[in-house]
């Protein structure tokens, strides 16, 4: 998944160009994750100097000034991983022990620096991507959004020559809700439903016992469906029974092997992957 991100974020800058402003002193970009969204407001500024020597742990980069780089989330989500509650945030850039992170506080704070206060101040790890110049109206300063996936997305830094990816999740309860709603509402011969059910509760690492249920109807319908042998063998692993997922993924690669509706290269693209896991899984077990 993070792979195909990393592609994404050097894909779709020169897809997203045309859409950004050419008139506007500061813009807003939008950022769907799952149900949620993140917008990051700001004015694009020019860079005369190497990022290095703008950064430094006791300051933060601001693009454009305070005013004109704000972070807005409508709901819990996660930044690298690391926990951001739903708010207002006042963004910038700092590096520390050598690496850059995105530093976000509340968009409104006292003058007076409590201990409280500064617990609000969040720091997300970038990470750096092949350096890569961008420059648009002889602004230094981009941020573009990727497609992303069911409950994960992502964005892509520009400052000056250099980029940096910031991954962005959420918990997304509400359309897991949505899900298990119409799920119950499907036929018990919809496999293609619970397929996608299950992926995303797998994908988006949700325990849940619904899920091996949705699995189970898929395979009832359909033993020769390899999807749904494969998916089981990944949700085992979600509850750490190493033991079952091996066994599954083996009962997987004989049904891809069978399988008619596959060609060469997907039959070997697919044994590749469940040979990756089997080898991994079993390293565990």
């Amino acid at each position: 998944m993070k792979k195909l991100l990393m592609l994404l974020a050097l894909v779709l800058p020169t897809l997203l160009l045309a859409q950004l402003p050419t008139n506007n002193p500061s813009f807003t970009v939008f950022q769907r994750v799952g149900t949620g969204e993140v917008e990051f407001t700001f004015k694009p500024v020019s860079l005369n100097e190497p990022i290095e020597s703008m950064l430094s742990k006791e300051k933060a980069y601001y693009p454009g000034g305070r005013t004109f780089f704000i972070v807005r989330t409508n709901k819990d989500m996660t930044f690298s991983e690391m926990a951001l509650p739903k708010g207002n945030y006042v963004g910038g850039f700092k590096m520390m022990n050598e690496n850059i992170y995105l530093s976000l506080e509340p968009e409104v704070l006292t003058d007076s620096k409590s201990d409280m206060e500064e617990s609000l101040i969040y720091n997300f790890p970038l990470e750096r991507l092949a350096e890569f110049e961008c420059r648009i109206q002889n602004q230094a300063f981009m941020i573009f959004p990727n497609a992303g996936g069911i409950n994960y997305s992502a964005v892509t830094f520009v400052i000056g020559d250099q980029s940096f990816f910031l991954t962005i999740g959420i918990n997304d309860d509400d359309l897991f809700s949505q899900i298990k709603n119409e799920i119950s509402k499907s036929s018990k011969k919809d496999s293609k439903k619970y397929l996608e059910a299950a992926r995303y509760t797998i994908d988006a690492r949700i325990k849940t016992d619904e899920t091996s249920k949705w699995l189970e109807m898929v395979m009832e319908n359909d033993p020769k469906n390899w999807e749904g042998y494969f998916l089981m063998a990944k949700n085992q692993a979600l509850f750490n029974d190493y033991t079952s997922a091996v066994k599954t993924l083996e009962k997987t690669r004989m049904l891809i092997l069978k399988n008619r509706y596959l060609n060469e290269f997907q039959k070997n693209e697919k044994q590749d992957e469940v040979d990756s896991l089997i080898k991994e899984w079993s390293s565990k077990i």
